[in-house]
């Protein structure tokens, strides 16, 4: 139904689509473009109805075929700015997605340009047969020295070895495949080589020891009799012992003259960063504590605080880490690091009133879970009660931290009876010869204000403690027998009470 022409035609790969290269029946003398029939669309009249034009531009007289890929190919001479270039035939186009319905089938004008020499020009060959290289052989070539020449079949007008190299010889030093390509006219002729050692030796992998690491003995690893051996550091032992990183090598002699080495990589690492053991700090002013490690040369380091640095100030209890690492190289350690006050303060030293009962409740201070706790009872609780005056303490310990603090506990009258005499006899005698109050011994006097007066109103005497008392003297004189009046102050007992007295003396000659 293409009303004018067809040149090229092709199935997809399912058989559901056809693809019709033709011109547009609506405009005859226009170019050609694809189009696409729906085979599946049930009967010939659909069949015709599914007509879609699915090229985006005019395309070249060409046939269409499936190619290996699944894929329509087509010759294209526009390249893929729609020019026509000067070597045109080497441009394919394609539909990418030949069972997709419609335009959704992927069009692409420019899909695979030809290599040099090469064109199609108006369809493509049933079948593309590639002219066969010709092996000449895959030779097997025993490498008796640590490096030989490969040499090429002669004959060729230029040769290309698979590492590059354009001669008809290369020096090898590997085992492994080697081949060389060889051009005369139009033909390439390929010749391979599969080079084995004569005398195979192996130091094994390349060896890394991270941590803590020890000598290393290398021993050669080889099948074939060997009657000499040459290490890199010109011994010639059958072992090498390693203390250091390095690269090493060996070569070995074998009974028939063959030699052959290797070589080994060797990183001894000592990446063992030590922050020591956990640690408790008993003083509450250490911090910040200073973590510090020495790290390899070439280490990096890395801390559980993101620095990268030697050391890092801690001021908080917690868990901290440090890494080393070098290279595949990787080693840390942690830390516990404990800030605790276990400073005791039962308070000062008490003083009780003597008329009532001591019964003193002693606490310690906040402790850290697992502290041992010791009164000078014996117990281990966290508070204790004191039933009597006497002198209690209270020792904490936590890790190797110890503090500890002491408390008395004293008693005394909180309040005392003080009195005066009527009379005295100063006469040196020994009794009653001193004018002043009287007061229990075990009571706490804490001041004391006497003031004797005469009959005409005169100060006979005045004193401020209990040291003194008026001896019956006046201006270094003894006073006169007689009735005299006193005015008195006392503060006693442990609560301090201030008493006060006004009354008579008799002085008795």
């Amino acid at each position: 139904d293409t009303g004018h022409a067809a040149f090229g035609c092709a199935f997809s790969p399912g058989n559901t689509r056809l693809y019709v290269l033709a011109k547009d029946a609506a405009s005859p003398l226009s170019g050609w473009n694809i189009f696409q029939y729906d085979m599946a669309a049930g009967t010939p009249a659909a069949i015709r109805q599914s007509k879609t034009k699915v090229s985006t531009g005019y395309v070249p007289r060409s046939q269409l075929k499936v190619g290996p890929d699944r894929r329509i190919y087509f010759g294209n001479s526009r390249d893929a700015s729609g020019n026509l270039p000067a070597d045109r035939g080497r441009i394919l186009g394609a539909i990418l997605s030949p069972e997709a319905l419609g335009t959704a089938c992927g069009f692409v004008p420019h899909a695979v340009e030809l290599l040099d020499s090469t064109s199609m020009i108006y369809g493509l060959s049933h079948e593309v047969t590639p002219m066969r290289d010709s092996m000449f052989s895959k030779q097997i070539v025993q490498r008796c020295l640590e490096s030989e020449w490969l040499e090429a079949p002669p004959g060729y007008e230029s040769y290309a070895w698979n590492d590059g190299t354009q001669s008809n010889r290369i020096m090898i030093s590997a085992d492994g495949l080697y081949w060389v390509t060889g051009k005369k006219g139009c033909v390439t002729h390929v010749d391979t080589f599969e080079v084995r050692a004569a005398v195979s030796v192996s130091l094994g992998n390349d060896t890394v020891v991270c941590t803590n690491p020890q000598p290393i003995t290398l021993r050669p690893d080889t099948d074939d009799p060997i009657t000499g051996y040459l290490w890199s550091d010109g011994s010639a032992g059958r072992t090498l012992v390693v203390r250091s990183s390095g690269v090493y090598w060996v070569k070995v002699t074998a009974a028939n003259g063959c030699v052959a080495s290797d070589t080994i990589h060797v990183t001894l690492t000592n990446l063992a960063p030590d922050l020591g053991n956990d640690t408790v700090y008993c003083d509450p002013a250490a911090a910040p504590v200073t973590l510090s490690v020495t790290p390899p040369p070439l280490a990096s380091v890395l801390w559980s605080t993101g620095s990268t640095g030697h050391s890092i100030d801690v001021k908080e209890s917690g868990v901290y880490w440090v890494q080393f690492r070098e290279g595949i190289c990787e080693a840390s350690d942690t830390i516990r690091a404990t800030f605790t006050d276990i400073r005791q303060y039962l308070g000062s030293d008490q003083l009780l009133c003597r008329e009532k009962p001591v019964m003193v409740q002693l606490g310690t201070d906040v402790l850290p879970s697992g502290s041992r706790i010791l009164w000078s009872d014996g117990s281990g609780s966290q508070t204790m009660i004191a039933g009597d005056t006497g002198v209690y303490w209270v020792e904490v310990q936590y890790a190797q931290c110890i503090e500890s603090d002491t408390i008395a506990i004293r008693s005394e009258f909180c309040d005392c009876p003080v009195s005066f005499p009527t009379a005295f006899t100063p006469n040196g005698d020994g009794l009653n010869d001193v004018f002043r109050p009287v007061i229990g011994n075990e009571c706490l006097v804490s001041d004391v204000g006497l003031v004797v007066y005469n009959r005409w109103g005169e100060t006979v005497f005045s004193m401020q403690s209990m040291a003194s008392g008026w001896d019956g003297s006046y201006k270094g004189a003894l006073a006169e027998a007689g009735v005299y009046m006193y005015h008195a102050t006392v503060t006693v007992g442990t609560e301090r009470h201030v008493k006060q007295f006004k009354g008579d003396i008799t002085l008795v000659r």
